[in-house]
């Protein structure tokens, strides 16, 4: 009936059970501790996102009201640490194609990162949150390849793609990024401490 919600699937008991009561909820997110979940939802507006977070200590869903102008598309894509930062791909009401922002919670603020008229999405944060790793069709034409650059900064981008690439995770010791190439899923070695290494893509 192209309405969702987020739902958990138990793994032991083989069954999906609904977190969020209300439909038109996107884009879930664990939280570090896996005791949040964190999605966006357009259910008051259908040209609106807001962000959410769904709390399990409390079983509650409780929205994030940010400040400034609303969303027409947001999704979340990574999360601090500390769980007080969001990064997320959308854009603004009305304007432009999807790029990077992050959100901070405290301060209940959006910022974005990239403005490139380009679509611009799946943003990462690297074990120490001083890189990002995210997806941008900047140099291919329509389709799309992986970029590094520092957060919250973004003034070294580098492309670390051969080809194109979607959906970067980075590795859990931060040596690299991994991305997915059509069927295949490649990997980059990266040394970031003084001047980034950067290696070729491997298989």
């Amino acid at each position: 009936n192209q309405t969702y919600s987020i739902n958990i699937f138990g793994i032991k008991r083989r069954r999906f059970s609904s977190v969020a009561n209300s439909k038109h909820s996107y884009a879930p997110f664990w939280g570090v501790d896996g005791k949040k979940i964190f999605y966006t939802s357009n259910r008051k507006d259908p040209s609106e996102f807001g962000l959410y977070v769904y709390n399990f200590d409390e079983q509650k869903e409780k929205e994030i009201i940010l400040i400034g102008e609303a969303m027409g598309g947001l999704n979340v894509s990574d999360v601090s640490k500390d769980g007080n930062k969001i990064l997320c791909s959308g854009q603004q009401k009305g304007k432009g194609l999807e790029g990077l922002y992050y959100i901070d919670i405290s301060e209940r603020k959006k910022y974005q990162l990239t403005e490139n008229r380009l679509q611009e999405w799946g943003g990462v944060f690297s074990a120490d949150e001083k890189w990002l790793a995210y997806t941008s069709e900047k140099d291919m034409e329509g389709s799309f390849a992986i970029y590094l650059n520092r957060f919250p900064g973004m003034n070294q981008e580098t492309r670390i793609s051969a080809g194109g690439g979607e959906e970067p995770k980075w590795l859990p010791d931060g040596s690299g990024v991994y991305y997915r190439n059509g069927s295949k899923w490649m990997k980059v070695s990266l040394k970031l401490e003084g001047e980034p290494e950067i290696g070729e893509p491997e298989l």
